[in-house]
């Protein structure tokens, strides 16, 4: 007697997994889309902030300006032998330009920092925003 050997064939049987179930996908999904809507959040924050700290270094470049002139007609009055009578409330007599120019370069570095970090922020949205967009092509499936 010969004995043929033959093909076996195998089946995988599952038992419903509850991460394919609607319910959560569903809560996935809006988790998904929520960290999307936090991540713009922020982004935009991050934005406005930085706006703020470019507008408070173009303050000091003005005030540099003004501190600049204010000096170049100080010396000019001096050696034209002029006696000047500086007011106490005089603001421009208490400034140091380069306190002000190191002031002004942390505010743009910090902007700088702020833009990073909407970039940051804008990728984790985009990244959130990807995932959500499978999330419901998943969920459209399971219905």
């Amino acid at each position: 007697m010969v004995e043929k050997q033959g093909k076996v064939t195998g089946f995988k049987i599952e038992a419903t997994r509850p991460e394919d179930s609607i319910a959560f996908i569903a809560i996935e999904l809006s988790g998904c889309l929520q960290e999307e809507m936090n991540a713009k959040g922020d982004a935009k924050e991050f934005g406005e902030q930085a706006v703020r700290e470019r507008q408070k270094a173009k303050n000091f470049s003005n005030l540099m300006i003004t501190l600049g002139e204010y000096n170049r007609k100080k010396e000019k009055a001096l050696k034209a032998g002029e006696v000047r009578k500086v007011s106490r409330m005089e603001p421009m007599e208490t400034y140091d330009m380069v306190e002000i120019k190191k002031e002004r370069l942390i505010m743009l570095e910090r902007a700088t920092e702020l833009d990073e970090k909407v970039i940051f922020h804008l990728d984790i949205a985009d990244e959130a925003r990807k995932k959500s967009v499978e999330l419901q092509k998943k969920l459209l499936k399971a219905k």
